[in-house]
């Protein structure tokens, strides 16, 4: 036993230095795992401090270089595109129309009925109602066609209280106030008005929303939905062929207004003449002329990040810009 005790002896320093030997390598391995790591952490954190970086960048370039009476903004970012990272863009969600707000007349009353996806406006409008309004275009994937969500509609724009879905309407301004009573109110005033044909002006606004102004804030408002000047011509075609304006020629009218903003952008008082309506027609109230919201994106390495901004416009000649962004998001490229 006693000549077995040095042999015992041995093989354990051996399994010992094996084991050290072994925990020095997984140690070994772990340290370049955590650099590794770490290394990636600072290239992804570098990435996307770059991509904020592009994202302040293009804003200034807004506020500093777009005049929107002189240059509409798809013709802006073709000029200043080059000076952002390639893949970076940036669109107007004023050319769509909001999903969230839609009428369910205007969606069946013109060309727009062809993007359901084998759903009828029942299904669509019984769905928003009991689930919407979202954030996110994706909820209505199941109920639009892609390349129609992907070109002719958003999620985000104001309410406008002469054109947007009084049932979604309500629902919203109950969300936003957390007053169910205040909105039920709002609705059935925006019903009378739409009854007795009556457009909703500034004032009628500011004395229905009265001591809610701070909470509806920005949400409701009489502009007009969609810039005319950044319009698709298939939902520009959809809405002036909308029957429900009894406009004379239609077809014809879009061709003068796309010509037009190949030019220059068009004003509200060049519009309603092109239009040949009353400064009163509903049609203005979805036809204007000012883009006032943004959807930009910018590439950082295998991801895009996307932001969704609002526009105001000052009175000054040309307008100053005041930017906002209201959400941002990363997806995989």
């Amino acid at each position: 036993m006693k000549r077995r005790l040095p042999a015992f002896a041995t093989l354990a320093a051996v399994g010992l230095l094996a084991l050290t030997a072994a925990f020095l390598a997984g140690a070994v391995l772990s340290s370049r795992q955590l650099l590794v790591d770490r290394s990636r952490a600072e290239t992804l954190l570098d990435t996307r401090s770059a991509a904020w970086e592009t994202v302040g960048k293009l804003n200034t370039a807004l506020q500093e270089t777009w005049n929107a009476d002189a240059q509409t903004l798809d013709a802006w970012w073709i000029n200043h595109a080059p000076s952002f990272p390639t893949g970076s863009a940036l669109l107007s969600l004023s050319s769509r129309i909001n999903l969230n707000s839609i009428t369910p007349f205007l969606l069946q009353d013109s060309e727009l009925i062809g993007t359901l996806l084998g759903k009828s406006v029942e299904d669509f409008t019984t769905y928003r109602a009991n689930n919407g309004p979202f954030v996110a275009l994706d909820e209505y994937k199941d109920y639009f066609q892609p390349e129609a969500l992907n070109t002719l509609y958003c999620a985000h724009s104001f309410f406008n209280a002469n054109t947007a879905d009084e049932i979604m309407l309500e629902k919203i301004l109950t969300l936003r106030t957390g007053d169910a009573t205040f909105a039920s109110t709002v609705r059935a005033s925006v019903r009378e008005f739409r009854t007795n044909r009556r457009i909703m002006a500034q004032s009628d606004l500011d004395a229905l929303i009265g001591g809610e102004k701070e909470a509806v804030g920005d949400l409701l408002t009489i502009n007009p939905e969609l810039d005319v000047n950044t319009v698709s011509p298939a939902v520009l075609l959809a809405i002036l062929r909308d029957p429900d304006w009894k406009l004379d020629q239609p077809d014809a009218k879009l061709q003068v207004l796309m010509a037009g903003r190949a030019s220059k952008p068009w004003a509200p008082e060049t519009l309603q003449q092109a239009l040949g309506v009353d400064t009163n027609s509903p049609l203005l109230q979805y036809l204007g002329t000012r883009c006032r919201f943004l959807q930009g994106s910018v590439p950082a390495g295998s991801a895009v990040l996307t932001f969704i901004m609002t526009v105001d416009y000052s009175t000054d000649s040309p307008p100053k810009l005041t930017l906002r962004i209201l959400q941002t998001y990363w997806t995989t490229a």
